[in-house]
């Protein structure tokens, strides 16, 4: 058996496991099989590679065991047997097989901490349903863009962007994760469902024009879109996109989990009006604990935050978001044992929430959430 001290970080793993599998293959290795196990008790991971090694009639296999036992990695062991007993590698002939393993897998360890990235273009294709978006609008290193006509499903529009990857399976993986965030954004900005659909080849640009659309600030209007009506533009997108780009990473990622929340609920609102109302309150319960603080009780935090970002001084509002709070824990935690009639919030089973109430809700909480985005200044340090 052989050791091989590596050098490279714990959350490179993936990149090395692919770097490795490319490398180790070529003549005279003829076949790579990876595994992988995991002990929770332990926490211990293990990803053994079988290799078999064909040369001259003769057959070899060499494991290559890799090991992190409670976020420490193992050094890599090496260890080999011949297939037969009759056509056998001289130990000559198997000291320079294990060189020549020991020097893959030490250019894969190379690429792991260099990382080349190669770029990828890629052009998604987001359903906004009954609503077109008719504009073309560049925000960092993405570019919304119109599509004339509908499909089958409902209109739809284009996003294209870059991805900067050691391969196109990584690059793939990394780009639908965007393209779902970014629905998800657009779901919170224009307050309307929008959802990643698929990638397509990358086609022209039609002409371009952004119409735009100037928004008070908190939206709090009944209704914001009417059947097939454009989708236009916010006039201050551009100063929300800024701010969302440079949210701490924390805070950023909580918001990200608001949104998809957000874009769910409208995904369930037509067809499971309780678990869509539970999600809209989740949407801000989740970002309120990174902003308010886990300490603060639920109920306390959620009224808390949705009045520093709408009106503080409106003590009705308190009220409102209170009445929120209560009709979803009613429906969270009273459904399904029996009790019938909830007076207090108006809910006489779990299949019946009144649609007005889940309108009113999802008002409040797109403009929570993008009276938040607008109005959040980082603590000076």
């Amino acid at each position: 058996m052989k050791t091989l001290n590596l050098d490279i970080e714990l959350q490179d793993l993936h990149f090395f496991d692919s770097y490795l599998r490319k490398e180790i293959m070529g003549n005279p290795v003829t076949t790579l099989r990876a595994q992988g196990s995991y002990d929770p008790d332990k926490k211990e991971f293990n990803r053994p590679y079988e290799i078999t090694i064909k040369q001259d009639e003769k057959s070899m296999s060499f494991l290559i065991e890799l090991s992190v036992i409670r976020d420490t990695l193992n050094p890599l062991k090496i260890s080999w047997e011949s297939k037969s007993q009759e056509h056998t590698f001289s130990e000559k002939e198997i000291k320079t097989l294990l060189n020549l393993l020991i020097s893959r897998i030490k250019t894969a360890e190379k690429k792991t901490k260099e990382k080349p990235m190669k770029t990828f273009e890629y052009e998604a294709r987001l359903l906004t349903f009954v609503n077109p978006i008719k504009s073309t609008i560049k925000f960092g290193k993405y570019k919304l863009v119109e599509v004339d006509k509908p499909t089958k499903e409902g209109w739809e529009c284009k996003l294209k962007f870059n991805v900067e990857s050691i391969d196109k399976t990584h690059s793939i993986t990394d780009a639908t994760v965007e393209a779902k965030v970014i629905a998800a954004f657009f779901s919170v900005i224009f307050g309307s469902q929008i959802s990643f659909k698929s990638f397509s080849e990358i086609t022209p640009d039609p002409k371009s024009k952004t119409n735009y659309e100037k928004i008070k600030r908190p939206d709090l209007r009944p209704i914001k879109h009417s059947f097939r009506e454009e989708l236009r533009i916010p006039r201050d997108f551009k100063e929300l996109w800024k701010q969302f780009y440079s949210l701490p990473q924390e805070i950023r990622e909580s918001f990200i989990s608001s949104c998809l929340c957000f874009q769910l609920a409208m995904d369930m609102r037509m067809t499971h009006i309780p678990l869509a109302y539970q999600l809209f309150v989740t949407a801000i319960e989740v970002i309120a604990r990174e902003i308010i603080g886990s300490d603060v009780k639920p109920t306390e935090r959620f009224v808390r935050f949705i009045c520093q970002n709408l009106d503080p001084m409106d003590k009705e509002l308190k009220k409102r978001a209170r009445k929120f709070y209560g009709k979803r824990s009613a429906i969270l935690h009273e459904k399904g044992i029996g009790l019938g009639f909830i007076p207090s919030f108006d809910i006489r089973s779990f299949e019946t929430v009144p649609m007005r109430d889940l309108w009113e809700l999802e008002i409040f909480i797109n403009a929570t959430l993008l009276g938040f985005l607008k109005s959040f200044k980082p603590l000076k340090k």
